[in-house]
């Protein structure tokens, strides 16, 4: 039975479902099939990683599709970084270290991320049709890997307690280069928009979201970057902002991405 709710997200509410487990409850938008491949991708990542969440079944509530998962112990990374800024950096090398364990295990059967993205950005109306020619046709040119990525990984998706470290949200998980998943992370930390906050409370995690980049970035890179891999991640990036606006993220946001997209694709 459903009990107190204790989280939203873009696609889907959670709420207490037993003592030990939480329902993932998507909203109405999401299919049935989109539900089920996240349920088949969990089952299949439990077996490969020790910092993914148990999950243990499905259901359907008033017509929506639910995930009844483990109930995560501890905070998220978000949360302990609002209590502890002058952990940032140290935060983002932790972040690093485990994407490279992510980075480090191979599932050819999952979903292109190429191709993902090719289709996201095709379907992006905010874009022209020429900036979706040149987004598409840096994309071409990328190389086709088969490294496990995550494609959302940030600090709200990250829990931390004293024992184990979790890793949520792998519904956009597929095989692909992991300097995508790279840039999609290094993309969320510079461009996505705080919700309604102060200006004095935006500017402060501004600062901790620097840092943790920072600190982020140069542990993930911790033997040096090359010049195709800077080339390549920039590039990347570039690419994935394009495909960011088909994710329904806010005006201001929205904005942002445009402005730095047509920057980018002059110089490109």
């Amino acid at each position: 039975m459903i009990g107190k709710k204790i989280g939203e997200g873009r696609t889907a509410e959670v709420y207490d479902w037993s003592e030990d487990t939480v329902i993932k409850l998507f909203y109405d938008f999401v299919g049935a099939e989109e539900a089920d491949r996240e349920y088949q991708m969990q089952k299949l990542l439990r077996q490969h990683l020790p910092f993914c969440a148990g999950i243990y079944g499905k259901e359907m509530v008033e017509g929506r599709s639910g995930l009844i998962y483990e109930k995560v112990k501890g905070s998220s990374m978000t949360k302990l970084l609002s209590s502890s800024p002058e952990k940032s950096r140290d935060m983002g090398k932790l972040m690093a270290e485990i994407h490279g364990k992510i980075h480090a295990v191979d599932l050819k059967s999952l979903p292109s991320i190429k191709e993902g993205t090719k289709y996201a950005v095709s379907h992006v109306e905010k874009l022209s049709d020429d900036m979706k020619w040149k987004l598409l046709s840096i994309l071409a040119e990328l190389p086709e890997k088969k490294t496990l990525c995550h494609m959302d990984f940030h600090p709200d998706n990250i829990f931390l307690d004293e024992e184990r470290i979790v890793v949520l949200d792998w519904m956009t998980a597929g095989s692909g280069d992991p300097l995508a998943d790279v840039a999609r992370t290094e993309m969320i930390l510079k461009f996505a928009v705080f919700p309604d906050v102060a200006v004095e409370i935006k500017d402060a995690l501004q600062l901790i979201r620097g840092e943790l980049l920072s600190g982020y970035h140069a542990a993930y890179f911790t033997g040096g970057i090359t010049r195709e891999e800077e080339r390549n991640l920039y590039l990347w990036e570039t690419v994935l902002l394009g495909a960011r606006l088909r994710e329904g993220v806010s005006d201001e946001e929205c904005g942002i991405l445009l402005e730095e997209i047509r920057h980018r694709l002059k110089d490109i």
